[in-house]
């Protein structure tokens, strides 16, 4: 949800945060903030190639095992669909990240570090592996987390600026010192001190917080039904680093400072409004403050999305079933998504799994309808195609049934000599490569270099100590100490070290990044992201090799 201008206003008053230690405990943490913190903070990524995600699977690896190892069981709550109160800001940034998309490259990736396509699979993945719990809620989650929080009595970690004013302890999941935490044993971090910042602004309820909040502007109160409130409010004078927002902020805490009790606060603000206004603006101030008191009896908490069929529901919840869903079945449209470098000229790499997205539509939606689906054209988005969706009950197919229908969207026949030769795992890989081959016509370096990356991660460096440093490999082999059995490792890593890592001269220039070659590439992973979502709606007919072990 987000209250615009809090969070700024609040860390400018450091002095309300204090150093903690915190272990022994169950945390609600906001799932989306989480990851994209990760994503932002991991070091050396390289975005502009394609992903980079052997490197964010060790970054997101490393945090939870800390976690962990500090005695902390978290619980992550995601986003689901799109409100239609938060359109605006989802257009918005759609437009922000195809912007990013087609124009960033090596030597600007520092400025997208998210644009990566599998980035949440893998994240999800990581948190099955460590058996972290999850949770998807239908819409989005704040309220969600808040009032779990409540109910567990243990603290929230977000960075959204709602919970300096939700009644539950807040740690800002920017304050965490992982390094530190470590070697103490302890999860490092900064808790907002809600009562210090209550008493030094004179406040004297932690109602009249809530309320300060609903007269500033949320999801429940917009901005339009709180202008006149400003015309009998005296703004405090400008200061250096201050916005508007930051001056209405102050006044609104600066006049209810005044206050004691709330009701009559609440009847002084309506003072100013006509008559026939002032019921129903009194009703949305009172709902406001009773969801950040968690007062409401009639929540519930994590429920499953009702909107979805009953058989889909666990999945979603789970997060093994795109947020996007809810939007397929409320809003009857759906973004395909702009989230890796492409080539403005070229058509969106999501086109390459269209098919495969189709068959997704036909599971989730419960009848027949038309959805819009729409994708990046150039540097704008828009509808492509109003698809007519035909049903398919997945719940009427056996295991042969689904099988079938998986290889008819990947454009492969059912019964292949290739098949039966190969592991399972290797099979699932080709049925990705053959349909991207089949799109593309890439060259047999690329081909070649897929099956090498792969090749090294899976069998080499787990025998070179997960490193593929040149200095590191270097100084190995010319360690008497290494054991002779992994010297041959060692040289098959170095032979091939330089092409993990991001050439000096790109570091300043674009001038070699070849922006269709990358968009040739990151093709294949949007046909694997679209096949991992269909193999899980139709419980796994075929076995996909995990994100960091297949493309680098």
């Amino acid at each position: 949800m987000g209250i615009r201008g809090l969070s700024t206003y609040f860390s400018d008053h450091g002095s309300h945060f204090e150093n903690v230690e915190i272990s022994d405990t169950e945390v609600i943490v906001d799932g989306n903030n989480l990851y994209f913190l990760l994503t932002a903070s991991c070091k050396g990524l390289n975005n502009a190639f394609g992903g980079d995600y052997y490197k964010l699977y060790k970054c997101f690896v490393e945090y939870f095992t800390t976690m962990k190892n500090c005695g902390i069981s978290p619980y992550l709550v995601f986003d689901g669909g799109h409100e239609e109160i938060k359109m605006k800001t989802a257009r918005k940034r759609r437009l922000e990240s195809i912007r990013k998309a087609v124009t960033l490259g090596p030597s600007s990736q520092h400025k997208a570090p998210g644009l990566n396509s599998m980035g949440k699979l893998l994240f999800l993945d990581v948190l099955e592996e460590l058996n972290i719990k999850v949770f998807q809620t239908e819409f989005e989650a704040d309220r969600e987390i808040a009032w779990l929080a409540m109910q567990k009595n243990c603290p929230v970690m977000s960075n959204d600026s709602d919970f300096f004013i939700f009644s539950v302890d807040y740690i800002k999941l920017d304050s965490i010192d992982i390094e530190g935490s470590k070697s103490c044993g302890k999860l490092i971090c900064s808790q907002f001190n809600r009562q210090k910042f209550i008493q030094r602004h004179n406040l004297h309820s932690v109602e009249l917080l809530h309320l300060m909040a609903s007269l500033i502007g949320n999801d429940y109160i917009s901005m339009s039904d709180l202008e006149t409130i400003f015309t009998s409010i005296k703004l405090p004078p400008p200061r250096k680093n201050w916005t508007e927002r930051h001056r209405r902020i102050q006044s609104i805490i600066n006049w209810l400072s005044k206050e004691k009790d709330t009701n009559v606060a609440i009847d002084r603000i309506l003072g100013c409004y006509p008559m026939t206004a002032r019921p129903k603006l009194k009703q949305k101030i009172l709902d406001s403050m009773s969801m950040y008191a968690g007062h409401d009896p009639s929540h519930q908490v994590l429920v499953e999305p009702a909107c979805l069929q009953p058989h889909l529901r666990d999945l979603y919840t789970k997060c093994r079933l795109t947020a996007r869903s809810v939007d397929v079945v409320t809003r009857r449209e759906v973004y395909l998504g702009c989230t890796q470098v492409e080539e403005r000229n070229l058509e969106s790499v999501e086109i390459q799994g269209l098919t495969l997205f189709k068959t997704q539509l036909s599971i989730i939606c419960p009848e027949k309808m038309s959805i819009a689906i729409q994708c990046r054209i150039k540097r704008w988005y828009s509808v492509i195609e109003y698809y007519e969706v035909d049903p398919i009950n997945v719940l009427e197919l056996d295991k042969e049934k689904r099988l079938e229908l998986i290889h008819r969207s990947l454009h492969a026949p059912l019964e292949s000599k290739v098949r039966e030769k190969l592991e399972p795992e290797t099979y699932g890989l080709f049925l990705v490569m053959n349909l991207w081959c089949e799109n593309n016509h890439p060259s047999q370096y690329l081909v070649i270099a897929l099956l090498i990356f792969r090749f090294l991660i899976l069998y080499v460096e787990p025998h070179v100590a997960q490193t593929n440093s040149i200095k590191k490999l270097q100084a190995a082999l010319n360690s008497k100490a290494t054991p002779s059995g992994k010297l041959p490792y060692m040289q098959c890593m170095l032979a091939y070290a330089q092409f993990f890592h991001l050439d000096d001269s790109m570091r300043t220039s674009d001038k070699n990044y070849d922006r269709g070659l990358v968009h040739v590439c990151n093709t294949i992973q949007a046909i694997y992201k679209r096949t991992r979502q269909l193999n899980t709606l139709l419980a796994n007919p075929i076995t996909l090799p995990s994100v960091n072990h297949f493309f680098c």
